[in-house]
């Protein structure tokens, strides 16, 4: 089941951040983003347990996608594109454009973005740490390209 999170879900997004993130926010960042109105945060259960969250945070007319992760035994079964699509879905009508920054180096997630119509603007160089690399900068943009695009549900 795809839904947004709430902070009841704590205890589970955490957990999976750890297992799919290496613990790349903290339980103090994830409680801090389950209360701001301006954050959606939406997550997918399968036999009630979190596989997938992903995390976007709107600003003016911009969808700014900050987390998509999978937990690493179902990765590569199209549940990252199910969550994904779900959150674009969810995103207010307002919202003309998302943006995303991604490793240049992860060709599979730079596979899935521009699958689902993000197209590569820019570079950082140096951007992450651990390994180092650079991060591409992805924009999807209306009228273009829907972001309200809705997800069939999972069966």
């Amino acid at each position: 089941m795809l839904r947004h999170l709430t902070p009841q879900d704590l205890a589970a997004v955490i957990a999976l951040d750890r297992l799919a993130l290496g613990g790349w926010w903290s339980a103090g960042q994830y409680q801090e983003e389950l209360h701001k109105t301006n954050t959606l945060l939406v997550g997918l259960e399968l036999e009630c347990h979190l596989i997938a969250i992903g995390a976007a945070w709107l600003i003016l007319d911009e969808a700014h996608i900050v987390l998509l992760a999978v937990h690493p035994q179902y990765r590569g079964q199209g549940w990252g594109r199910r969550t994904l699509t779900y959150l674009l879905a969810e995103i207010p009508p307002h919202i003309r454009h998302a943006t995303l920054e991604v490793r240049s180096q992860n060709q599979i997630a730079l596979n899935l973005y521009q699958s689902l119509g993000f197209q590569i603007l820019g570079r950082r160089p140096h951007y992450y740490q651990n390994p180092p690399d650079d991060a591409l900068i992805l924009w999807r943009r209306e009228p273009d390209i829907s972001l309200h695009e809705r997800t069939p549900p999972i069966q």
